[in-house]
Protein backbone atom coordinates (compact mmCIF):
# COMPACT_ATOMS: atom_id res chain seq x y z
CA UNK A 1 0.00 0.00 0.00
CA UNK A 2 2.82 2.40 0.85
CA UNK A 3 4.59 1.54 -2.39
CA UNK A 4 1.37 2.23 -4.34
CA UNK A 5 1.09 5.64 -2.72
CA UNK A 6 4.68 6.56 -3.60
CA UNK A 7 4.10 5.43 -7.18
CA UNK A 8 0.72 7.15 -7.62
CA UNK A 9 1.90 10.44 -6.09
CA UNK A 10 5.25 10.25 -7.90
CA UNK A 11 7.10 11.52 -4.83
CA UNK A 12 10.55 10.53 -6.10
CA UNK A 13 10.19 12.84 -9.11
CA UNK A 14 8.59 15.71 -7.20
CA UNK A 15 11.39 18.23 -6.59
CA UNK A 16 9.11 20.51 -4.59
CA UNK A 17 8.46 17.82 -1.95
CA UNK A 18 12.12 16.80 -1.79
CA UNK A 19 13.46 20.35 -1.54
CA UNK A 20 10.79 21.59 0.86
CA UNK A 21 11.38 18.80 3.36
CA UNK A 22 15.03 18.04 2.57
CA UNK A 23 14.36 14.39 1.83
CA UNK A 24 14.96 11.85 -0.90
CA UNK A 25 12.22 9.45 -1.96
CA UNK A 26 13.17 6.15 -3.59
CA UNK A 27 10.92 3.61 -5.31
CA UNK A 28 12.12 0.75 -3.13
CA UNK A 29 11.70 0.39 0.63
CA UNK A 30 14.71 0.80 2.92
CA UNK A 31 15.91 -2.26 4.80
CA UNK A 32 16.54 -1.65 8.48
CA UNK A 33 17.73 -3.89 11.28
CA UNK A 34 14.89 -3.70 13.80
CA UNK A 35 12.74 -5.64 16.18
CA UNK A 36 9.08 -5.47 17.13
CA UNK A 37 8.55 -4.35 20.71
CA UNK A 38 5.77 -5.88 22.80
CA UNK A 39 2.77 -3.60 23.34
CA UNK A 40 2.58 -1.73 26.65
CA UNK A 41 0.17 -2.92 29.32
CA UNK A 42 -2.80 -0.53 29.61
CA UNK A 43 -4.00 0.19 33.15
CA UNK A 44 -7.52 1.37 33.92
CA UNK A 45 -9.25 2.59 37.08
CA UNK A 46 -9.26 0.13 39.98
CA UNK A 47 -13.08 0.18 40.19
CA UNK A 48 -13.49 -1.76 36.94
CA UNK A 49 -13.71 -5.56 36.79
CA UNK A 50 -10.68 -5.65 34.50
CA UNK A 51 -7.99 -3.24 35.68
CA UNK A 52 -5.44 -3.84 32.93
CA UNK A 53 -5.23 -5.22 29.41
CA UNK A 54 -2.48 -6.05 26.94
CA UNK A 55 -3.40 -4.91 23.40
CA UNK A 56 -3.39 -7.63 20.75
CA UNK A 57 -2.30 -6.48 17.27
CA UNK A 58 -2.97 -2.86 18.23
CA UNK A 59 -6.54 -3.31 19.41
CA UNK A 60 -8.51 -4.11 22.55
CA UNK A 61 -12.10 -3.80 23.72
CA UNK A 62 -13.42 -1.55 26.46
CA UNK A 63 -15.88 -4.04 27.95
CA UNK A 64 -15.56 -4.10 31.77
CA UNK A 65 -12.97 -1.28 31.69
CA UNK A 66 -13.44 1.94 33.70
CA UNK A 67 -11.48 5.16 33.14
CA UNK A 68 -12.71 6.83 36.30
CA UNK A 69 -15.72 6.92 38.55
CA UNK A 70 -18.54 9.06 37.23
CA UNK A 71 -19.71 12.03 39.25
CA UNK A 72 -23.03 13.83 39.22
CA UNK A 73 -23.39 17.57 38.98
CA UNK A 74 -26.90 18.82 39.61
CA UNK A 75 -28.63 20.69 36.79
CA UNK A 76 -29.65 24.24 37.60
CA UNK A 77 -31.23 27.30 36.12
CA UNK A 78 -30.34 30.84 37.01
CA UNK A 79 -31.82 34.28 36.76
CA UNK A 80 -29.80 36.87 34.86
CA UNK A 81 -29.03 38.84 38.01
CA UNK A 82 -27.83 35.68 39.84
CA UNK A 83 -25.64 34.11 37.12
CA UNK A 84 -22.35 35.00 38.86
CA UNK A 85 -23.43 33.30 42.09
CA UNK A 86 -24.74 30.26 40.19
CA UNK A 87 -21.44 29.85 38.34
CA UNK A 88 -19.53 30.18 41.60
CA UNK A 89 -21.74 27.49 43.17
CA UNK A 90 -21.08 25.17 40.20
CA UNK A 91 -17.34 25.82 40.48
CA UNK A 92 -17.40 25.00 44.20
CA UNK A 93 -19.36 21.81 43.52
CA UNK A 94 -16.73 20.71 40.98
CA UNK A 95 -13.90 21.55 43.38
CA UNK A 96 -15.64 19.68 46.20
CA UNK A 97 -15.69 16.56 44.04
CA UNK A 98 -11.99 16.94 43.21
CA UNK A 99 -12.70 17.92 39.60
CA UNK A 100 -11.08 20.71 37.62
CA UNK A 101 -12.64 23.11 35.15
CA UNK A 102 -10.08 23.41 32.36
CA UNK A 103 -9.69 26.05 29.69
CA UNK A 104 -9.31 29.25 31.63
CA UNK A 105 -12.03 31.03 29.62
CA UNK A 106 -13.73 33.88 31.42
CA UNK A 107 -17.50 34.22 31.48
CA UNK A 108 -18.76 37.66 30.49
Amino acid sequence: MLMQMVKVNNFEANDLVCKEFGIQVHKELALVDARVLPPPMLKYHDSGRERSVCPNLGSWNMINKVFRNTLSISIRASRDDKIDQTLLDIYREFAGKNMQILGGAKCI
